[in-house]
């Protein structure tokens, strides 16, 4: 080893001095001189690049050979879905699941230790998991490992790995309170589905709902502008199937159950309307209870994430960084909504008469994985993701590896026979021109075709005056900060 020994600062801490010709790697801080390298900084450095490795890294998880199958396969279900597609690992959602970040930054440090050749690597502020993958790290690049002090700032905020019976509490628990608040949904009237030969089918949050045309019977949801008055213009029957979000800042369960019962009494409207919690019943929570013991029972054969035993090259040191997302996904309480979303979704489209054309709001995760299943066992026609945004950069949840994109489909996973996107922008950051022939669609972007009648938003002449488009998020927490930061930045302008 020829180059100048490192510094790993994984709590956060960052070094007061840095004139020891050690090389200081940071886990959060983006600041960067001569012996400090941010961690962060260089992911989003070579992001393309270490993005691409880890969808890929995730993909190849589905095969690792597991008690003498494949894990797909170790992971399949009654009805014929393997479990997998369901993980929060194979979700790969940075929003939901901090180990993405982790890992993204571990890949990163393997390639400063292939470069940099350091004699030693000191480690600082670790907990135990991220010890444990970087002692595989410089074990796998022939690197000596010594383990520093924790600064006692790094201690606070650190937390241990949940036991499966603390994931089995929460899970009760959960369920108990999923009931009770659901049960309610029983009171609506079994939906008498249109069954024309040119039905569409679409599923959707119940969300960005225009309350005025509620009132008189009329369904418009943002998410989707003006499709249901062509549908309705073309005399084309379409059934629609919610997923209730609860009532923060919406209608609640009482409000929302009336609303739909306007939507479907409304004789001039053909679409028909209801909630997936409409099916919740006695025998319905019993299979999904037995399903779950069977998930535990899963949880404890499966230790793909638990050790290091594999084929050189496939960075198998980085799994114990996803393992609590895993086995949070077989035991806890995404384990009990995913299995309630396979039984929904099995029953309704069991029972729905033949769709022709289906269309759901897409973002790759676990209930639409149940969705595209049911829809497939039960023989409906063709299946559109649709795209309802842009396609975010580090949103692992839509990059693919089209190059696996076969294997992928042979391995069982759920996909739909099209996924529509809205705009140039979208099309080229999935890398469209790599994507199988026809599977990318372009589409209008139908949820902002509003903002066309605020006059507040036409063209104006320019002036002196600078006008803001400001892009929030769906968290009201990230919301409240990105306009107090706005707020700050106004006040300190020198133009209005």
């Amino acid at each position: 080893m020829t180059g100048q020994p490192i510094v790993v600062w994984a709590s956060g801490h960052t070094p007061g001095d840095t004139d020891d010709n050690r090389l200081h790697c940071l886990w959060d801080h983006s600041t960067e001189s001569t012996l400090r390298l941010s961690l962060l900084a260089y992911v989003e450095r070579h992001g393309e690049r270490l993005r691409d490795r880890y969808v890929r890294w995730v993909e190849d998880l589905a095969g690792t050979t597991c008690l003498d199958s494949s894990l797909v396969d170790q992971l399949m279900l009654d009805n014929g879905l393997s479990y997998w597609w369901m993980t929060r690992v194979a979700e790969r959602s940075p929003w939901r699941s901090e180990a993405v970040a982790t890992v993204l930054r571990l890949m990163a440090l393997e390639e400063v230790l292939q470069e940099r050749s350091p004699p030693t690597v000191s480690l600082i502020g670790a907990d135990e998991t991220l010890t444990r993958a970087i002692k595989g790290l410089c074990s796998e690049v022939g690197i000596h490992l010594e383990e520093g002090h924790t600064p006692k700032v790094s201690q606070q905020g650190q937390q241990k790995p949940a036991r499966w019976y603390r994931h089995v509490g929460q899970t009760i628990l959960h369920l108990g309170r999923y009931v009770w608040e659901h049960w309610t949904f029983r009171r609506l009237a079994k939906p008498s589905w249109n069954c024309e030969d040119h039905s569409a089918f679409f599923c959707s949050y119940f969300l960005n709902l225009d309350q005025d045309a509620g009132e008189i019977g009329r369904f418009r949801s943002g998410y989707w502008g003006a499709v249901p008055e062509i549908l309705d213009e073309a005399e084309r029957g379409h059934n629609w199937v919610h997923l209730y979000a609860g009532a923060r800042s919406r209608p609640d369960t009482n409000q929302s159950i009336d609303l739909l019962q306007r939507f479907n009494d409304e004789p001039s409207r053909s679409d028909i309307h209801t909630f997936i919690e409409a099916y919740l019943s006695i025998g319905l929570l019993a299979r999904v209870l037995w399903g779950w013991f069977r998930l535990l029972l899963m949880s404890t054969r499966v230790d793909t994430f638990q050790n290091h035993e594999s084929s050189h090259g496939d960075s198998s040191w980085l799994r114990p960084v996803l393992a609590d997302d895993f086995y949070a996904s077989l035991r806890g309480p995404d384990a009990l909504w995913n299995l309630l979303m396979i039984e929904y979704f099995d029953r309704i489209l069991a029972e729905m008469p033949t769709q022709e054309t289906g269309y759901y709001l897409c973002e790759n995760i676990a209930w639409e994985r149940a969705l595209v299943h049911a829809w497939r066992r039960h023989g409906h026609g063709r299946l559109v993701g649709v795209a309802h945004a842009t396609i975010r950069f580090w949103d692992l949840r839509y990059q693919q590896d089209w190059r696996v994109w076969e294997r992928r489909l042979e391995w069982g996973a759920p996909e739909p026979d099209h996924l529509a996107v809205n705009g140039p922008m979208a099309f080229q950051s999935l890398r469209g021109d790599e994507a199988p022939s026809g599977f990318l669609l372009h589409c209008e972007a139908v949820r902002y075709g509003r903002l066309v009648h605020r006059p507040d938003l036409r063209w104006s002449p320019p002036t002196d005056q600078r006008r803001l488009l400001v892009f929030c998020e769906w968290s009201s927490v990230g919301t409240s900060f990105v306009l107090s930061l706005l707020a700050s930045a106004l006040a300190e302008a020198d133009r209005p």
